[in-house]
């Protein structure tokens, strides 16, 4: 349909903020039918307006919609830049220990710790300590208790005059005889003040090699060493200090008083008394009469 302005009325009132009314179109003079369409200017402000109404409502929905609260919507975490790392505080586990099936009671000798073997008010090295045995005491009592504690199996004995419980490790233990009703008490030592053992060694090979060797408070050495080559026989009296498994000790010849000095590694079994020659823990018993 053809455009006809004597047709065309003014448009009714709209509810947006219009400033400027939209004129009526006036009839064209001199226009016929064959008219074309609108005239420039009236139909530019016509457009002009419409776009503004759109302008308008388009803004008013924005700002209705960020107003409106959304309560469908999930609210995003709040978010800490560089968060400060929190440490969960360190505990030590405590030891592992498990009950072994019960042992025959029976007696145990000291072996293979020439500093002595503690006693501990129970398994595991966490116990206090009650008192300690010296290597080469034999006729220890076991009651056949038995634990492990983190892999290692412990004993429970019974010492001192009033037969009081404690626990030694087990790997410095071999089985020994009953003892002789005659023979002394193991040397018990209280686990404050001065401790003193006696341990004895021998050499497995020539020149043979026997000693008797006294550590007193784990740290002090003294004694004497018998040397036997062919015919000829050395006796040397000790004194060291020791600390770590090793020793700085004197060597005094007793006929020449000749003095060596020497380095000697100690392990629970041995000592390596760095000329070539190894002497091995033995039991005092079956050296007495090697040494003078």
């Amino acid at each position: 349909m053809s455009f006809d302005p004597d047709r065309t009325t003014v448009l009714p009132p709209v509810g947006y903020p219009i400033t400027e009314e939209i004129p009526a179109v006036p009839p064209r003079g001199g226009g016929g039918r064959g008219s074309s369409g609108p005239s420039g200017p009236l139909f530019l402000k016509l457009v002009g307006g419409l776009l503004a109404v759109g302008l308008v409502a388009i803004a008013t929905l924005l700002v209705y919609n960020s107003q409106r609260p959304n309560n469908g919507a999930s609210t995003a975490p709040n978010v800490v830049e560089n968060p400060t790392p929190v440490f969960a505080p360190s505990v030590n586990p405590a030891p592992t220990v498990t009950e072994l099936e019960d042992g025959n009671p029976g007696f145990w000798q000291v072996v293979g710790v020439p500093d002595g073997l503690n006693i501990r008010s129970g398994p595991g090295v966490d116990n206090d300590i009650v008192g300690s045995l010296s290597v080469g005491d034999r006729h220890v009592f076991g009651t056949g208790e038995r634990a492990t504690v983190n892999g290692a199996t412990w004993t429970q004995i019974t010492f001192g005059a009033n037969d009081v419980t404690g626990w030694v490790s087990s790997q410095f233990l071999a089985t020994d005889t009953p003892p002789d009703p005659n023979a002394p008490e193991p040397t018990v030592t209280p686990a404050t003040g001065q401790s003193t053992s006696i341990v004895c060694f021998r050499s497995q090979r020539a020149p043979s090699g026997t000693a008797r060797l006294q550590f007193t408070n784990r740290t002090q050495i003294s004694g004497l060493i018998r040397t036997i080559d062919g015919q000829t026989v050395i006796d040397q009296n000790v004194a060291g200090t020791l600390a770590n498994g090793q020793a700085q000790v004197t060597l005094t010849n007793a006929a020449s008083n000749e003095v060596i000095r020497q380095n000697w590694v100690f392990s629970p079994a041995s000592v390596d008394l760095g000329t070539g020659t190894m002497l091995s823990v033995v039991d005092c018993s079956t050296v007495a009469g090697q040494l003078p």
